[in-house]
């Protein structure tokens, strides 16, 4: 293995996604540690808001490692991926007697990490 290519780690991050994070963990651990291509096809069997955004950052990522390295999906895997709060936007709700409560829309961001399958760990 060329030395250049030891730890070679592809990132692809996608910030504000107007899905909860809890919504898209739900989805990243059944993916979680699995293959490129295995995940890609899971995620494209989904009918969840969150599955089509997240299986565009895994397609990113791959992008990315077939621009710098010129590795194909089948040599990658998945190393890791974050599930992050985003910002939260709030709106008021109208309640009795001129009240008002607030509603959190949460947003979500993602940092997915893939790497060679031949490496170790």
């Amino acid at each position: 293995m060329d030395i250049l290519k030891l730890n070679m780690e592809f990132i692809a991050k996608s910030s504000i996604i107007n899905i909860s994070p809890r919504k898209v963990k739900a989805v990243v651990d059944k993916i979680k540690g699995k293959s490129l291509d295995q995940s890609l096809i899971l995620l494209g069997l989904w009918s969840k808001k969150s599955a089509g955004t997240l299986r565009g950052t895994l397609l990113s990522a791959a992008a990315n490692a077939k621009e710098k390295a010129g590795l194909k999906k089948e040599e990658l895997k998945i190393k890791s991926i974050q599930v992050l709060s985003g910002a939260s936007f709030k709106r008021m709700r109208p309640r009795a007697k001129g009240q008002g409560d607030t509603i959190k829309r949460r947003t979500a961001r993602i940092r997915v990490v893939v790497k060679d399958k031949k490496e170790g760990n």
